[in-house]
């Protein structure tokens, strides 16, 4: 997403669609429908559900290499002067949102176990550093962290002098400090044998590293 002195970077299940519903006001993007969902993308209270977002650089989920791959210096001018951020979250966090969101018709409606095992094989999405590093060197002003979320969006409206605001909860399949399994509310530790929590260790451990993450 990107307005006139911003560039946010959507990285999948981190929050992302809360804050671009909030700065679409001061984006240049166009927000469109999801492919497969037409006519859900709003709501009658006029809130962002599923939706996709067009600019020259990709989709609502483009990374900062798009950016500066596809920059205009004479359009836009020099791409360092504007303020780049993005969330990041706690890889062994985020890798439960993305396995909840990958087999939610089987865990909610079809009441399934939780198949450790089918969580080892799906984990192996593109970890955080990925989306906001160009030509290997990460290039961001400011990483808001999933676990205070508030606060530091609130520090962005600061820095962007934009309102604040309280964000929603959007496009999520699971309370943001935990999930709904067979009824009942847990953290996402629960879910967690050893095997899983070296797998996802090894697997994200550049995030690990860089944002100070543990189990």
């Amino acid at each position: 997403m990107i307005g006139e002195n911003f560039i946010f970077i959507h990285i999948p299940k981190t929050a992302g669609s809360s804050i671009q519903h909030h700065l679409q006001n001061y984006s240049d993007d166009i927000i469109s429908e999801l492919k497969g969902q037409e006519g859900e993308w709003i709501n009658p209270e006029g809130i962002l559900e599923v939706f996709e977002l067009q600019n020259e650089f990709g989709s609502k989920h483009a990374r900062l290499k798009d950016y500066y791959e596809k920059w205009d210096e004479n359009k836009r001018g020099d791409i360092d002067n504007y303020f780049k951020f993005c969330v990041v979250r706690n890889p062994w966090d985020r890798a439960i949102s993305f396995f909840w969101y990958n087999n939610l018709i089987d865990l909610c409606f079809h009441k399934k176990d939780f198949d450790k095992n089918k969580f080892i094989e799906q984990t192996n999405f593109e970890d955080c550093v990925s989306f906001c590093s160009h030509e290997d060197k990460i290039k961001m002003d400011y990483f808001i962290k999933y676990e205070r979320l508030q606060r530091d969006f609130d520090f962005v409206c600061d820095r962007l002098s934009i309102p604040h605001c309280r964000l929603k909860n959007l496009n999520a399949v699971a309370q943001r400090d935990g999930v709904f399994y067979k009824g009942k509310k847990i953290h996402y530790r629960d879910l967690y044998d050893s095997a899983m929590i070296q797998h996802v260790k090894k697997t994200y451990a550049e995030d690990i590293d860089r944002f100070g993450y543990t189990f």
